[in-house]
């Protein structure tokens, strides 16, 4: 039992003194990068973000893919760096560049209006905190029955900033419903099944929407009207992990 347990604590330390962080893996992918080594960093830039996910590494891991010429990888890697920080330029900049090889106008749909300036948890909070004025200024002049003009229009302006965040809430969670195909020839089926027949192929790199979902298939419909289930091993949601 005694040796047993040494074996066990030699395994937990040398874990320990092993493990990299985030950061240090990000690090690594770096240095690969600019040795034109693509691949390691790639690898080197997944596993920091499968630490921590944020805009840079996701921006990073784009780069790499694009640079590997896994434009389906690359556009997918964008579009989340994008959904973490809408105001993150280079990935901005690279999304506008990728966009020119292909047909769809999703990009520039999602990245012409008001609600892009914000990200998907800055209007969840803003929406948060406009509900509880909203309710303040409406509950707390009837408890008191102390109903004024400041109150009521202090009510107005909660409530409209209620109604915009909410709008942008929905606006990004629209966004989060973009799957991208990641590979070329990826098969779009009939119904949510291996052996299902297919019904069209969407390319790397084509977007489309997700109307549904069940277990590892979801059912997206294209800008060019192809539809059918994907597995998500072949058309990723940008939401997903």
């Amino acid at each position: 039992m005694k040796y047993l347990k040494t074996v066990l604590l030699f395994l937990l330390i040398s874990a320990g003194l092993f493990a990299q962080s985030s950061e240090e893996y990000f690090k690594l992918g770096a240095v690969a990068f600019n040795q034109q080594d693509y691949q390691k960093a790639y690898d080197n830039f997944f596993a920091s973000n499968s630490i921590e996910e944020n805009a840079d590494t996701l921006y990073n891991l784009g780069l790499s893919a694009q640079k590997l010429d896994k434009m389906g990888y690359a556009r997918l890697y964008y579009l989340k760096a994008v959904y973490k920080n809408p105001r993150h330029p280079e990935a901005l900049f690279a999304l506008q560049m990728l966009q020119k090889k292909f047909s769809d106008t999703f990009i520039v749909f999602y990245f012409s209006t008001f609600f892009d300036e914000l990200s998907n948890a800055e209007w969840r909070l803003i929406a948060y905190i406009a509900l509880l004025f909203t309710v303040a200024f409406i509950a707390l002049p009837l408890i008191y029955d102390n109903t004024s003009g400041a109150t009521i229009f202090l009510s107005f302006i909660a409530i409209s900033m209620f109604s915009v965040s909410l709008a942008g809430v929905f606006y990004w969670h629209s966004f989060s419903n973009i799957a991208v195909s990641l590979k070329n020839d990826a098969m779009l089926r009939h119904s949510p099944a291996q052996n299902a027949p297919m019904s069209s192929v969407l390319q790397a790199g084509e977007l489309a929407t997700i109307k549904t979902a069940r277990k590892n298939f979801i059912y997206v419909e294209a800008q060019n009207g192809k539809s059918g289930w994907a597995d998500i091993e072949d058309v990723c949601p940008i939401s997903s992990k």
